[in-house]
């Protein structure tokens, strides 16, 4: 049987100390059998704390002249137009299990996939399986640095290259599908200020 590789939910709770000690005391047992994929997994989400944590303990302090020219900049009714601008984020990959390096003793097809995109500094955890059938099933969430409020997603579609869309469900942070076919997809995620868009999402192994 394959080994069961760790989810990016689970490294980042054993990272930011939030599992129980048996759930902790598991995780670094897997870790410890040099399982290549979760070791990888384990240094990015290190390298992306470390990250965060910069990024909010940077501070720059700007001239009040400064400050006040884009006050008014900004001011309405250019303020609107500003905020729909951002509305859109595009979320990049910045991890993808299927690039490592297959081990000899374990090349063969494909069961299951982890990728995780970033949004600015927000991050999409997404985890595959292939079903019995050859389609796959799909779970996903967004994680918000701590600093941050958490916003529910309102909405999720899943579009295929020829516009067809497979059926996503939703709750709080989460989603969630299933048999989906092997291929590439745009994923949008709604919010109630913005929409993130992973675009060219690969379903399955790479085409």
């Amino acid at each position: 049987m394959p080994q069961k590789h760790l989810k990016p939910q689970q490294v980042l709770d054993y990272l930011e100390g939030k599992l129980t000690p048996l759930a902790h005391t598991s995780v670094e047992e897997h870790l410890a059998q040099g399982c290549p994929s979760c070791t990888e997994l384990t240094r990015w989400w290190q390298a992306a704390l470390h990250d965060l944590a910069g990024a909010r303990t940077s501070t720059v302090s700007a001239p009040s002249n400064a400050v006040a020219k884009a006050i008014a900049i900004f001011a309405a009714p250019r303020q609107t137009e500003y905020i729909a601008a951002r509305s859109l984020f595009t979320a990049a990959l910045v991890f993808d299990s299927l690039r490592r390096p297959a081990l000899a003793g374990v090349r063969g097809v494909t069961t299951s996939i982890q990728q995780v995109y970033r949004a600015e500094n927000h991050f999409i955890e997404l985890g595959m399986e292939r079903q019995p059938a050859g389609n796959w099933s799909m779970i996903g969430v967004m994680i918000a640095p701590e600093s941050e409020p958490v916003h529910r997603i309102n909405g999720a579609r899943l579009t295929n290259t020829d516009g067809n869309s497979a059926e996503v469900d939703w709750s709080n942070m989460e989603f969630y599908a299933a048999g989906i076919p092997a291929g590439s997809y745009e994923l949008h995620l709604d919010f109630e200020n913005c929409t993130v868009v992973v675009s060219d999402l690969k379903v399955g192994e790479a085409l």
